[in-house]
């Protein structure tokens, strides 16, 4: 264990009294609502939007008094692969938007947590801290009455024992590993614990809200099915191809859930979600962009556009692999991009943010002229023509799809037919969703990739940039100083935003499509409380059975 030095007076900070003051390494948290906010002439369909200060029940209309107990049924599709847990996203059930396993609060505690009613962080496992005046370190009292769903309480040492665990090489691509603000630890008694920062006003709450507790008695068991947090859900059964059971945790510490259960059933395919929601199986899900598009006008159904989480549904490219090394090649695959029709014919979603970077409308790092789409076959005609391709000396691209979610296949096509045309011969290899999960936290795909998303942070820019995967050039093999040293001086607490655009937007070896906006339809007899980043509120969701 190491040891951190604390030295001189902390200002103290309890998190519901202390409000926007609180925010530490979080440029203000500029969060926005980024439902739609047009008026759509196009069907006109209601939507509800989440907001800052509207975090809690979206659905309109809702008076009732919550009732205690029933089940919320949900509708989820891909296979449940738990060898990521716990710290690592992907992998999880996580189909349409639903996620069982990962989601803050429900299975897994966390040490702080966004307000259920105001953009500001509040306690959780930690009941309150104390930041040293240079922000250089961090010491934080927690609760003593927080029980594992095993029936052991949780101390300090389970939260040095998880940052122990998260430094493993094995986690390298999770969020608590990239951004892990801790340099030294001192377990100062089973309830006080002091930390020292790798720097000084590092987003050490940012990382305090989505660093994942796991019981170390049980972690080596996740893979097998054995998942034991501190959440307000327990992980009860599981099968890998059909779905999942929580039940509500009674010792929970922010209070007992007021349902009994959470069911999650994986669905074959996108149109067997969809009509399962159609008919009642299940309440809610989110569902692909062709299948939503009949849920858009269907009065039985909330249509809740969520908060832009900052994250991205872009193309990887292979830069060290032949013939994108080139980077005139690569910049001439943006310019086939038709991002437009893309969203016009149900491959993005309806209310997906259309751009080039991989910040959301908000980000202070936002730059409105860089980020408009440039769908220009004629340039990309001169750029392959500077690299000598053309249709008389074409090269080839070995391109990844994931057929399970259709805009990947689809988009793909689009852009084999333009590019046959200009000299490029796009070959497709489809693979299964575990297959390129394994291939892309490998690094190993082939040239291009589409059909994952990447994760991103509606915190601050340097935040944002350790959330994603993509961008820190691992999965792409991207190693351009420039772009480095860019994206490094955001890390560092800069604020030379332009610099990285430009060489992120030049380097183009992640074509970003969209910045997704997430859409859940919810039937009338769910009631689902979410915070202003449109995180669920797991223990205060209830049902009308």
């Amino acid at each position: 264990m190491s040891k951190g030095t604390f030295g001189g007076p902390f200002r103290r900070r309890r998190f519901l009294a202390g409000g926007a003051a609180a925010v530490t390494g979080a440029a203000a948290l500029p969060l926005v609502g980024c439902g739609d906010d047009d008026d759509d002439d196009d069907g006109g369909e209601t939507t509800t939007a989440i907001a800052p200060g509207q975090g809690t029940t979206p659905q309109s209309g809702q008076t009732e008094e919550p009732k205690q107990g029933g089940t919320w049924r949900r509708g989820a599709g891909g296979n449940i692969a738990l060898a990521s847990l716990p710290y690592i996203d992907a992998g999880t059930l996580a189909g349409g938007g639903n996620a069982a396993a990962r989601d803050p609060g429900l299975i897994w505690g966390n040490l702080v947590r966004i307000a259920e009613d105001e953009l500001t962080y509040a306690p959780d496992h930690v009941k309150e801290w104390e930041i040293s005046p240079d922000g250089a370190s961090i010491r934080f009292v927690i609760r003593d009455d927080i029980f594992f769903h095993s029936g052991r309480q949780f101390t300090t040492k389970d939260i040095a024992a998880n940052l122990e665990a998260v430094k493993d090489e094995k986690w390298r691509t999770s969020i608590s590993y990239r951004l892990n603000p801790v340099a030294e630890y001192n377990v100062v008694d089973d309830y006080t614990m002091e930390w020292t920062l790798i720097r000084p006003n590092a987003p050490v709450l940012d990382f305090m809200t989505v660093f994942r507790l796991a019981d170390m008695e049980t972690i080596d068991q996740i893979a097998s099915g054995t998942l034991i947090g501190t959440g307000s859900f327990r992980w009860t059964n599981y099968d890998p191809v059909r779905g999942a059971t929580l039940e509500a945790y009674d010792r929970y510490h922010l209070g007992q859930p007021y349902l009994d259960r959470i069911e999650y059933t994986i669905y074959s395919d996108a149109a067997a979600l969809a009509i399962a929601l159609e008919t009642g199986e299940v309440h809610d899900s989110a569902l692909s962009s062709e299948e939503s598009i009949r849920f858009y006008d269907n009065d039985d159904f909330e249509t809740v556009t969520l908060p832009s989480t900052g994250g991205t549904t872009p193309m990887g490219i292979r830069t060290d692999l032949d013939p994108l090394k080139d980077k005139r090649v690569r910049q001439a695959m943006e310019f086939l991009l038709d991002r437009e029709r893309y969203q016009e014919e149900s491959f993005l979603g309806r209310y997906d943010e259309l751009g080039r970077l991989p910040w959301p409308t908000f980000s202070p790092a936002y730059d409105q002229a860089l980020d408009a789409p440039t769908y220009d076959p004629q340039r990309a005609k001169d750029l392959l023509s500077e690299a000598g391709v053309s249709s008389s000396s074409p090269i080839t691209i070995r391109m990844n799809t994931l057929p399970i979610r259709a805009y990947s296949p689809a988009i793909g096509q689009l852009l084999q037919q333009e590019g046959r045309e200009l000299g490029l011969n796009i070959e497709f290899v489809p693979l299964e969703y575990q297959n390129m999960l394994d291939r892309y936290y490998q690094a190993q795909l082939d040239n291009m990739w589409i059909g994952f998303g990447d994760s991103g942070s509606p915190l601050s820019p340097g935040t944002s940039l350790l959330f994603s995967t993509i961008l820190d050039g691992v999965v792409t093999h991207y190693e351009d100083p420039e772009y480095l040293a860019a994206r490094q001086a955001i890390l560092d607490g800069g604020t030379d935003y332009a610099s990285f655009n430009n060489a992120f937007v030049d380097g183009a070896f992640a074509l970003i499509l969209s910045r997704p906006i997430g859409v859940n339809f919810e039937a009338k007899d769910i009631h689902i409380p979410r915070n202003p980043l449109g995180w669920v509120e797991y223990h205060k969701v209830w049902v009308d059975e």
